[in-house]
């Protein structure tokens, strides 16, 4: 079957001789007697909406399953996407109203050829100033990795690793001569200077460190695809030095430390070995002078840039708060703010309807809108839009405002209520109308998407679970283009209940900087806590199971525990006895704590004389418990990896070792809780891995 693959691949190739060659991206030594030969194979342009200008020939043909739209002021049922072709070749796709236009994205360029690629012979290594390599040399052992790093892995990184016969000279320039490889460049010359070079071996977070972080760590492996493991310090201590970026000074020097052996694993479920290889680490903690630095490794060469600086996590979390700003619904973003502009989207003075539908959130996504608006087209009569809707943040890829987002407000006021004073003086970048209001921007950002469900409140206090449309975008309709019929979920009470507690910490917290908007936020949640109660919302939580839609069996739960929620943060508001009552019912049952980790920490942070010492005692137990499994499992990984749930595998609410989840949120609430060190350290570490101290050395998002 290999041999097949690699035959076919060669074939590909040479159909598609006539196009560019692979692009040779980097040719350097990642190691003493290794060396690295970056090719990028295929590109494919990323085609840009323009307006359709029809050729001869064209034919618009629909695509996908119906959706309900709206077309000439009228609902309507019709495909969701539409295609132009010529003949059988599809030349693109056309926006619903046939104004835009995007062509098919088409890959241009060659593929690697496989098979020569791992042909030493392939390659010759001649240098002048070093005398092993007078003569053109071949390499030992070829090793090639290979990952797919484009549209429907239409293009792919590959990396040739040569092994050497003698070691390599520090300042020495050599010539990697290559034939029978169709690259774009068959003669590479390279200067070896791992001191300041970049190196693939070497890690560390790009966010970089505070001075008084209580751990500083970068570490080291190499795997080389179907080469297999390397240990980088297997003849020998590896040396590392922190070097400042600028002046090339030695401001640290050390030794690394074996993580893992190449035959080792991780603590972690299935008892794999996360990297594939040895896996050093490099503490460099006792360095506090501030600075741009790299981290150099004696033959392996540098990390990237990090600072040791007073603002390198406010610097980090001023990016991650733009981020969220983009998702913002309902306003223009205009350059000066973003760097490029977005029209107002989703707003009804631009014309925009947001129909109520008589389905809840818990009913399903996209699915339960089309069906509810496949039930307004047979009935015939459509409702009146709301002139409220609008606002909140965007889902991931499009244009849906649900309720979990106000989890993202909770969030923020979590950590704003750690050190008012510290977000009070910490700008973000925000809308022209929200800078300068007498709000610290952090609560701006908070009442954001509170605002928006705030909005969504119904007169007897239910509030909506946010808008979503009958299907995922349409192709070549931006938020500000959609044509598809929007849907306002019916209030339900879970929506109902975290909406509650979001408002109502608010309330609390912004009491003394938006006196009158926080009042009418604390009146807001005391009524959307009332109605969850009611006969009626009980009832959409409490049908049948084969009636309960999407979250099925798990409605009473999640109620019962956004109850707690809200009981919280409303008893932190009023001090009244129904919340406190309410509010213990979390140590109550049988629930893990990983599950009510947010609900444990808010407990115990109550004011001493609103709750049960007993009980807050036991909520910060179960948290820094929660705290030490998360320590227990970092110590049994190489990467510093952390979770509160340490018998799951790595996905779903876990983590997928880029997102929040594996980071471990209660590692700072133990250190907030306990203030001790371990559990800052362990939360800073925990966040080297997806912020570039991994082995793609790149920065991950979500």
């Amino acid at each position: 079957m290999r041999a097949l693959l690699l035959t076919g691949l060669s074939l590909l190739s040479l159909l598609s001789a006539a196009e560019a060659p692979p692009r040779v991206v980097l040719v350097a030594a990642v190691a003493p007697d290794l060396v690295a030969l970056r090719i990028q194979e295929r590109e494919v342009p990323r085609q840009a909406n323009v307006p359709y200008v029809a050729q001869a020939g064209d034919e618009i043909v629909p695509k996908d399953k119906p959706v309900v739209a709206w077309r000439d002021g009228k609902l309507v049922s019709e495909a969701k996407g539409f295609e132009v072709k010529q003949g059988k070749t599809v030349r693109g796709a056309i926006s619903p109203d046939r104004q835009r236009f995007r062509p098919e994205d088409e890959g241009t360029g060659a593929w690697l050829d496989l098979a020569a690629a791992r042909t030493a012979t392939t390659y010759a290594l001649t240098s002048a100033d070093d005398p092993a390599y007078a003569k053109a040399t071949t390499p030992t052992a070829v090793s090639l990795k290979r990952k797919p790093n484009g549209l429907r892995s239409r293009t792919a990184m590959s990396v040739v690793y040569l092994r050497l016969p003698s070691v390599l000279r520090e300042g020495a320039t050599y010539t990697l001569a290559i034939d029978g490889l169709e690259v774009d460049r068959r003669d590479l010359s390279f200067v070896h200077a791992p001191r300041t070079q970049r190196g693939e071996a070497v890690h560390v977070s790009h966010i970089g460190f505070h001075p008084q972080d209580p751990q500083k760590i970068g570490r080291i492996s190499l795997w080389l695809g179907d080469g297999g493991a390397v240990d980088l310090g297997a003849a020998g201590p590896l040396s590392a030095e922190v070097i400042d970026e600028a002046s090339g000074e030695t401001v640290w020097s050390g030794t690394a430390t074996r993580l893992r052996e190449t035959t080792g694993s991780d603590a972690v479920v299935g008892k794999i070995n996360l990297a594939k290889t040895a896996v050093y680490g490099v503490d460099f903690s006792a360095l506090t002078r501030p600075g741009r630095y790299r981290l150099f490794v004696a033959g392996l060469g540098c990390s990237d840039p990090f600072p040791i600086a007073d603002t390198a996590w406010a610097e980090a979390f001023g990016i991650s708060m733009q981020g969220l700003l983009s998702h913002r619904s309902g306003i223009a973003l205009p350059k000066d703010v973003m760097g490029y502009e977005r029209p107002r989207n989703m707003h009804p003075a631009d014309g925009v309807r947001v129909l109520p539908i008589t389905r809840t959130m818990l009913d399903g996504e996209s699915g339960a809108v089309l069906a509810s608006f496949t039930d307004i087209l047979a009935g015939g009569s459509i409702p009146e839009p709301l002139p409220r809707a609008w606002g909140g943040y965007m889902d991931a890829g499009d244009w849906d405002r649900r309720s979990q987002h106000l989890m993202v407000g909770l969030g923020l006021l979590e950590i704003y209520e750690v050190n008012p004073a510290y977000w009070r003086d910490l700008a973000l970048v925000l809308p022209a109308e929200e800078r300068g209001n007498g709000l610290p921007d952090l609560l701006d950002e908070a009442r954001w998407v509170i605002d928006f469900y705030h909005r969504m409140q119904e007169a007897d206090g239910g509030v909506r679970g946010g808008i979503e449309s009958t299907s995922h975008p349409r192709p070549v309709e931006a938020s500000w283009q959609e044509s598809l019929a929007l849907g306002a979920f019916a209030p339900d009470p879970i929506s109902s209940l975290n909406f509650a507690a979001a408002a109502a910490c608010y309330a609390r917290l912004a009491a003394d900087v938006d006196a009158d908007h926080a009042k009418a936020l604390g009146d807001a949640a005391v009524r959307a806590y009332a109605w969850a109660g009611t006969p009626s919302a009980l009832a959409i939580v409490d049908r049948p199971d084969d009636q309960k839609g999407k979250k099925g069996k798990d409605l009473p739960a999640q109620t019962a525990l956004a109850r707690i929620r809200a009981a919280i943060h409303l008893l932190a508001l009023t001090g009244e006895a129904e919340y406190r009552t309410a509010a213990d019912v979390l140590f109550t049952g049988d629930r893990r704590p990983e599950q009510v980790e947010d609900l444990l920490f808010a407990y115990a942070r109550l004011r001493p004389d609103l709750a049960d010492a007993a009980l807050q005692q036991r909520a910060r137990a179960d948290l820094l418990k929660l705290a030490d499994g998360a320590l227990a499992f970092q110590a049994g990984n190489a990467w510093g990896l952390a979770t509160s749930a340490p018998s799951l595998p790595l996905m779903g609410y876990v983590g997928y070792l880029s997102v929040p989840g594996m980071i471990s949120r209660c590692l700072p609430r133990a250190y907030i809780l306990s203030g001790e060190a371990k559990y800052l350290a362990g939360t800073v570490t925990s966040c080297g891995f997806a912020a570039g101290g991994n082995p793609d050395n790149r920065a991950y998002t979500t």
